[in-house]
């Protein structure tokens, strides 16, 4: 929950929480074409009153790719100008990621969303946001992991 608006301080917005979903050498993102930018992001989106991060970041992953994803651990909070960002590693449920939910009744050629993989190789090829992204997934002992599901993490 965010902390109260201070007198002379700048409003935060509502926590956010993000997936970092990996399988066989790629990473869970969606293209994004906003505002004549092109841009690449993790799934992820708002966390909804009530709910745990944990819990929203499953919902976002299913909402934004059409995928069902399973928690293992979380990784850590990044504190943002509009809100904290909780950062989940995920499991990725079977099937190929499709545009699905509010992001479909989005989509136009001005705000594109097109979720799929990226080779861990591409992440400098590509501009990944936030900014710095990409070094700390490549910290993640599971970015390098063989090919399978991952154990499951209780937090």
């Amino acid at each position: 929950m965010s902390p109260p608006h201070l007198p002379g301080q700048p409003r935060r917005g509502r926590p956010r929480a993000r997936a970092i979903a990996l399988r066989d050498g790629a990473l869970l993102v969606i293209r994004r074409r906003r505002h004549g930018e092109d841009y690449v992001v993790l799934p992820g989106g708002g966390i909804e009153r009530g709910e745990s991060p944990a819990a929203a970041v499953v919902r976002e992953v299913g909402e934004e790719t059409g995928l069902t994803a399973r928690v293992l651990r979380a990784l850590w909070v990044d504190p943002d100008e509009h809100g904290d960002i909780h950062y989940f590693l995920v499991e990725p449920g079977p099937g190929t990621p499709h545009l699905h939910g509010a992001e479909l009744l989005k989509h136009s050629p001005w705000n594109r969303y097109a979720p799929g993989w990226l080779d861990l190789a591409r992440m400098d090829d590509e501009p990944l946001k936030p900014r710095g992204i990409a070094a700390r997934i490549r910290l993640l002992p599971e970015a390098f992991a063989p090919a399978g599901p991952a154990p499951r993490v209780e937090s």
